[in-house]
């Protein structure tokens, strides 16, 4: 369902060429706030081609199952795709997604 409002969200967006987004163009005091969340990003989308919802969620199904991102269910780490959780406790759903750090040894 998620991949789902995702690709929804993601398609009722603004492919126009010409389009000047006004709405992200950074303000004066925008980079510090962006940089204190630990995120910079405008929001600019720089991939115009519609999305197919099926490849879409079998993506996110193998890069879940190849450890790509966690989902945390309040607390708790869901471990596999069969986990069953109870969702009348009504607990925060987060996605994390990893990222891999490379270092070297000089």
């Amino acid at each position: 369902m998620i991949v789902d409002h995702q690709v929804q969200l993601f398609h009722s967006s603004s492919f126009e060429f010409e389009d000047e987004d006004k709405i992200h163009l950074p303000k004066e005091n925008y980079l510090p706030i962006l940089t204190d969340t630990g995120k910079v990003g405008f929001g600019a989308i720089y991939n115009h081609n519609k999305v197919n919802l099926v490849k879409a969620q079998e993506n996110a199904l193998q890069a879940f199952e190849d450890g790509m991102y966690a989902i945390f269910y309040g607390d708790d780490q869901l471990e596999t795709l069969h986990q069953e959780i109870n969702l009348e406790e009504n607990k925060a759903i987060t996605f994390i997604r990893l990222t891999f750090l490379a270092g070297s040894y000089w």
